[in-house]
């Protein structure tokens, strides 16, 4: 319990707020809103004011008694009356009270021996030097982050020791085996595609097949859309040549989180399926001139956030730059390696 001070919230339409601590002169009444000392109220009576204008947010009536000279001054061979005493003994109460009331709104030692602020903000504390500083709201938001993420991905990618090209090759490998039949017709060529026997793919692949090829596309693709209606099986070309999976741009794609599903992409040029992560490129492996099967290729900049599922590691190839506001997630027991 407060003995020097009552708070109130303004509802921005009440004027008149009372109090019911005593006091020795209406002159040791202090009344403040949002923080702010006001003069823009009245005494209606001994414990009530009124404001010129109804105010809104915290308004706080309090007691300051002055404490710098004493309120009765006793004189030699002078008469010691009650009203005097009283009003010594008042007036060091009032002090008492105030400072006690004081020490309460102050940070100290709880019963559990640990410091509260009894659930008010902490203001004008400095920036932290030390490892045990308390730290400001303003320097966690726009120093704190920053620094760990950065800490996080400079660490990583200091510790390039050879674990990118096991990661590299882990990855590869899982790409190229992951359900044994459907990743051997997913790791078919586009010239596969673009050469099988003059079915449903020739029209896929060209636009300028002759009359005969133009026909057989369509009834092709007539029975793939057949099936893709059904959405019950996967036909093929022949007993020994290439399953017939759907073909769609980007835009076309399955809604939702379609985990499992296949396709190729006619947008991006490239076979796509959806896994933990979303849509991403699948099969195909290393490339090259001809034949050759010698290049890996990945991009050199991240536009995009990114996080690495949990349990994974990942690995890029040469100088990757992160983009200035976009943030690279690597979760505790993961790792990200460039070479």
């Amino acid at each position: 319990m407060a003995y020097s001070y009552v708070n109130y919230t303004g509802n921005g339409s009440t004027l008149n707020y009372t109090f019911s601590f005593p006091y020795l002169n209406t002159t040791h009444i202090t009344v403040s809103v949002e923080g702010v000392i006001t003069t823009a109220y009245t005494f209606l009576n001994n414990s009530t004011i009124t404001f010129t204008s109804a105010p809104t947010g915290l308004i706080q009536i309090r007691r300051f008694t002055p404490k710098d000279t004493p309120i009765v001054d006793f004189q030699d061979g002078s008469v010691l009356l009650e009203k005097d005493l009283d009003l010594s003994v008042t007036y060091n109460l009032y002090i008492a009270q105030e400072t006690d009331d004081i020490v309460k709104e102050s940070i100290f030692t709880d019963t559990d021996f640990t410091l509260t602020a009894s659930g008010k903000r902490i203001s004008n504390v400095g920036d932290p030097v030390n490892q045990q500083d308390a730290v400001t709201k303003d320097w966690a938001e726009n120093n704190g982050s920053s620094q760990v993420a950065l800490a996080i991905i400079q660490a990583n990618l200091a510790t390039t020791n050879g674990q990118v090209q096991v990661a590299l090759a882990t990855t590869q490998a899982n790409l190229a085996t992951t359900n044994g039949q459907a990743q051997v017709a997913l790791a078919t060529t586009q010239a596969n595609l673009a050469t099988t026997n003059g079915q449903a793919q020739v029209a896929l692949a060209t636009t300028q097949a002759t009359n005969s090829a133009l026909s057989a596309s369509a009834s092709a693709q007539s029975a793939i859309n057949s099936l893709a209606a059904v959405g019950s099986s996967v036909t093929k070309t022949t007993a020994t040549g290439s399953a017939v999976l759907p073909v769609g741009t980007t835009a076309q794609r399955d809604a939702g989180t379609p985990l499992g599903y296949l396709r190729y992409n006619s947008t991006l040029t490239q076979f796509e399926g959806y896994g933990v992560t979303g849509w991403g490129a699948v099969g195909g492996g290393a490339t090259g001139g001809g034949t050759d099967a010698v290049f890996y290729l990945n991009g050199q900049t991240v536009t995009s956030n990114y996080t690495i599922p949990t349990g994974q590691n990942a690995g890029s190839f040469g100088t990757v730059t992160v983009a200035d506001g976009v943030l690279v997630t690597i979760p505790d027991g993961s790792t990200w390696s460039t070479t």
